[in-house]
């Protein structure tokens, strides 16, 4: 059987935690550096975990409301709305699903900008979007 991400994860704060750690001395700069480590290692476990699923529906959400509202938008927005909303992400890599967001969360800026002065509705839609987004990155620090 081949270890997942978070069982490699883990093994490498447990060895930190309790191999490592207890041979340094408390009052070393060492000591908590390899607590700190081992803390930055619990956090990128959950990062791991919901990523590329939070980045995904997030490209897949911003792109079905520029679908929607492309038609009712005017220029300069309307095309580059319709256009983004029939890009797709190349595979489900951190890193391709980041580039895509990026491109997409650039345009919603300017989409949301125009929300707030002409639609209230699709300004709360954002507000929520964006909200939702915020809540699906809330990592939870561990007790060390």
């Amino acid at each position: 059987m081949k270890p997942g991400i978070d069982q490699m994860l883990l093994s490498a704060v447990t060895t930190l935690a309790t191999r490592i750690r207890p041979e340094l001395s408390d009052e070393s700069y060492a000591a908590g550096d390899a607590g700190m480590v081992a803390a930055n290692l619990i956090l990128v476990m959950q990062m791991a975990e919901s990523t590329a699923d939070t980045l995904f529906r997030e490209n897949t959400a911003m792109r079905a409301m520029f679908a929607r509202v492309s038609g009712k938008v005017g220029d300069p927005l309307r095309e580059p709305l319709a256009a983004a909303s029939q890009t797709e992400d190349a595979n489900l890599r951190i890193s391709s699903l980041e580039a895509g967001h990026a491109a997409l969360s650039a345009l919603l800026i300017d989409l949301h900008a125009w929300a707030e002065a002409h639609d209230p509705a699709l300004n709360a839609e954002i507000w929520s979007l964006l909200s939702q987004g915020a809540a699906d990155r809330m990592l939870e620090m561990p007790v060390m």
